[in-house]
């Protein structure tokens, strides 16, 4: 069983596992490092991946990406509504309040929500790990956004839940670089006290994530998380676009906003783009051929364009850069130094940034695309039983300060600041009630949140019973931000307090967690079931397109020798048949056989075969013939050659026996008549007969010869008498015959 680290991003994910070697990151089925977050659907099957994200274009209203950013909301979230502006596939509103993704899948109209798409992606994540290391995934530590709330958090576990992957952790981004950073130190500081602070400023296609590290040997501890979730590389993208798509309506009176397929290859050219524009500062072309309305459009951009229309975004860098450092109640001297990583940490204006708040250049040790999944591979391998590796204690902190209130009795506060914004997680709370009844508690976020609702979870304490005389009863109900970041009440007790025991009496309470979301109803594991099926369905949707190209390919490759190589192997009356025969099968594919069953091809490729594998067959047999006839004769001439020197007294020889060299003799002759017999008979067929021997038969042939003449010839000479025999001493050799027979060549 292996164990993997996923950093499941808006745009691409990556994968990472840990090997005795180290860690690895994995490729998937396309030689790649990172697997487009794109799932999309077709009237067959499912398409995850690298090949959803190159039928963008073509199946816009079914190719599903984004998805990550609709986790655990509703679909009334003014952030949900402003997502799915820019998204061109269809969304609607369920019953529950949750977001609907309408999709025609099977020819029929199908709706998934956005977990279900997440856990689509992961058992393709899960299925290109099993692929590449050749074993079981079932463990696994999941990268998520610090900035994410207890409804993303959850949302996110139930769609690994639906992919059959067991979550270890949910670690923070910024937490996971931080541990990619730490494990492989040598020379961090052994001392609590002195410990290296470390900046990580995380820049992706999404979102900013900072977060300020105390490092020690084999500890890391964060101090403080900053996130800004509506900047990203992505934000820069789209100003570039508008600023494009007006130019575009100014000069061809097209625009692309408009237009679904047309927007989304903009963008992919502005991506290309930026990334010249990080290396080139002079001005670089933007060239899209048949862009809308059959016309090509052009235009022009440069790094100081990008600077100046996104100069707001890169203020907003700095406010978070400046306020992680406030919250870490540290210097700006004593940050040893500024990690960056991300895919849009390479914008010269974003490291120009970092420079002038950190006032020392960012440092870019760490991989900025993997290191984030290489962390969370670490991670998993320390928590998993499966991998023996160096322990590293991590020590994340609460991103977001959670208060807990109640109806206050006597002269309570009626509220509690259980955990603050920098309250290290995992992390257990006790309050203590004194209650006679039924009572509730409920948790909510203490600050801005960016979510709709700041409520976290309703959690009602039943099964109270009033003391004696009617007198409240203390009840200690725990409550814990698990390693997940996940709040929740883990357990609630009563201390009854009994008049004829001097001893309070302990009892647990039952309680009701009431968090007004659709979470709470999705039955997990009917929708794992569902997906096992749409897998199954893929899997023979994959198995029927196998039969049909093997069948193709088959056609193709077949015909082509008949017209080259392999045309002297089959009489002309034979190859116009067999031509004939490939030429309706081809037909058949592109007019009636596309839709029907895999067995269906796997019986025209078989009819098939047992006309055009003789062919191949005589054809490959005949190229092969030769080297192996010449393998065959050596090792006969070379037994020959030893037998000759032994009759002829070479005393290398001389503890081989008359009849071992007769037994010998009589072999050779034996195998050089077959050989001759054969090679007569080979000489005299036509090519497009079948060869009265096979390739494998003549090896037959020659491992019997070989066995039967060298555990005679390769016999070692006797051991020399011990030096106080009084046998005249004879000098030994011990080398090998058959070496020996390769110098008498």
């Amino acid at each position: 069983m292996s164990v993997i680290g996923i950093d499941f991003g808006t745009e691409s994910c990556y994968l990472s596992v840990a090997k005795s070697g180290g860690i690895e990151t994995i490729v998937n089925d396309y030689s790649l490092r990172s697997t487009p977050s794109c799932v999309a659907f077709s009237d067959k099957n499912r398409i995850l991946g690298v090949a959803a994200k190159n039928q963008t274009v073509t199946n816009v209203k079914n190719t599903i990406f984004g998805f990550k950013r609709l986790l655990g909301r509703t679909y009334d979230d003014p952030f949900v509504q402003e997502e799915l502006k820019s998204m061109p596939f269809q969304s609607l509103k369920q019953n529950d309040g949750s977001i609907g993704i309408k999709v025609n899948y099977l020819n029929k109209e199908h709706v998934f929500s956005p977990e279900q798409l997440t856990a689509m992606l992961f058992t393709k994540l899960k299925d290109i790990s099993e692929n590449e290391i050749q074993n079981k995934v079932h463990d696994c530590v999941l990268a998520v956004p610090s900035y994410f709330t207890n409804n993303e958090r959850k949302a996110l576990l139930t769609a690994a839940s639906i992919a059959g992957l067991n979550v270890l952790r949910l670690i923070n981004e910024t937490t996971a670089t931080a541990l990619a950073y730490g494990i492989y130190k040598q020379d961090l500081p052994e001392d609590d006290q002195n410990p290296r602070y470390v900046a990580f400023v995380d820049f992706g296609y999404s979102a900013l994530q900072v977060c300020i590290a105390a490092f020690v040997k084999g500890k890391l501890k964060v101090l403080s998380n900053v996130c800004d979730s509506e900047i990203g590389g992505r934000n820069i993208d789209k100003i570039l676009a508008e600023y494009i798509s007006t130019d575009f309506v100014k000069r061809y009176k097209i625009d692309p906003r408009t237009n679904a397929r047309a927007y989304i290859r903009l963008l992919s050219e502005i991506e290309k783009l930026k990334k010249q524009m990080s290396a080139n500062s002079n001005k670089l072309p933007l060239n899209i051929e048949c862009f809308m309305d059959d016309k090509d459009v052009h235009a022009e951009l440069k790094r100081n364009d990008l600077e100046t229309l996104c100069e707001h975004i890169f203020g907003r860098i700095e406010i978070c850069l400046n306020k992680c450092i406030a919250e870490s109640k540290l210097p700006v001297n004593a940050i040893h130094s500024i990690e960056i990583v991300g895919g849009s940490s390479r914008i010269p204006a974003f490291k120009n940034v970092i420079e002038s708040v950190f006032h020392k250049p960012p440092s870019t040790t760490l991989n900025q695309d993997e290191a984030v999944s290489r962390g969370c591979a670490l991670q998993c391998a320390i928590l998993s039983p499966a991998v023996k590796i160096r322990h590293f204690d991590v020590t994340d902190v609460q991103n977001y300060p959670i208060k807990v209130a109640w109806n206050p009795v006597g002269g309570e506060d009626g509220e509690n600041l259980a955990f603050s914004s920098t309250q290290p997680v995992p992390f257990t709370k006790v309050l203590t009630f004194y209650r006679a009844n039924v009572f509730d508690v409920q948790a909510y976020y203490d600050c801005p949140v960016p979510y709709p609702t700041q409520f976290v979870g309703q959690f009602i304490i039943k099964d109270i019973k009033p003391g004696p005389k009617g007198k409240p009863q203390k009840v200690k109900v725990k409550m814990t931000v698990n390693v997940h970041g996940v709040f929740s009440v883990t357990s609630a007790s009563m201390f009854e307090d009994l008049e004829d025991q001097k001893e309070m009496f302990k009892c647990d309470l039952p309680y009701d967690s009431v968090f007004n979301h659709y979470l709470a109803n999705i039955k997990v594991h009917d929708l794992f079931e569902l997906e096992c099926k749409m897998q199954d369905n893929d899997r023979q949707e994959k198995d029927r397109v196998d039969a049909k190209n093997a069948l193709e390919e088959y056609v193709y490759e077949l015909r082509d020798g008949l017209a080259n190589d392999k045309a002297d192997f089959i009489t002309d009356s034979n190859r116009n048949v067999l031509n004939k025969k490939l030429d309706e099968t081809e037909n058949w594919l592109y007019e009636e056989g596309q839709d029907v069953n895999r067995s269906v091809y796997n019986d025209r490729l078989n009819s098939l075969r047992t006309v055009g594998d003789p062919v191949k067959m005589r054809a490959m047999e005949y190229a092969m013939r030769p080297n192996i006839l010449e393998e065959y004769k050596h090792s006969v001439q070379s037994a020959k050659n030893i037998v000759d020197a032994a009759f002829k007294g070479d005393d290398r020889f001389s503890h081989l026996s008359k009849q071992d060299l007769s037994t010998v003799e009589t072999a050779i002759k034996q195998h050089v008549k077959w050989i001759e017999e054969k090679v007569s008979k080979l000489k005299s067929l036509p090519k497009h007969e079948n060869p009265p021997i096979t390739c494998d038969q003549i090896r037959e042939e020659k491992y019997k010869f070989e066995k039967s003449v060298w555990s005679v010839l390769n016999k070692p000479k006797p051991a020399p008498p011990a030096p106080n025999s009084t046998t005249p001493s004879e000098q030994s050799s011990e080398e090998n015959v058959q070496q020996q027979n390769m110098e008498t060549d």
